[in-house]
């Protein structure tokens, strides 16, 4: 498993794309998509993501507010992934007892 870079506890997801023929990397913080950089190199990306995460916290301190911390990645905060009624159905159908069609 490889480790994920953090910028303020937020793991860090970044990805490189053609644009006009150059490379360019764009970064942002997974739980706070609206914090990103894009730069020509993956560093420079990072370190601009840097720059915008302080940006993004100091605006919220300077509202009176609590900067964003990130979620919990231990599993004591369930993920919220798919839809849940139809797993529940799923579940529910596998669970029943019925007898087979002949």
């Amino acid at each position: 498993m490889r480790k994920t870079k953090k910028i303020g506890g937020f793991p860090v997801e970044a990805i490189p794309h053609v644009r006009q023929g150059r490379v360019e990397w764009s970064a942002w913080l997974i739980d706070l998509p609206f914090v990103h950089a894009r730069r020509p190199t993956l560093d420079e990306a990072r370190q601009a993501l840097a720059v915008e995460w302080d940006k993004v916290a100091n605006a919220y301190r300077e509202a009176g507010e609590q900067a964003p911390t990130p979620r919990s990645r231990a599993g004591t905060v369930p993920r919220t992934r798919g839809n849940q009624r139809i797993l529940a159905m799923l579940r529910w159908l596998a669970e029943r007892k019925s007898e087979p069609i002949s």
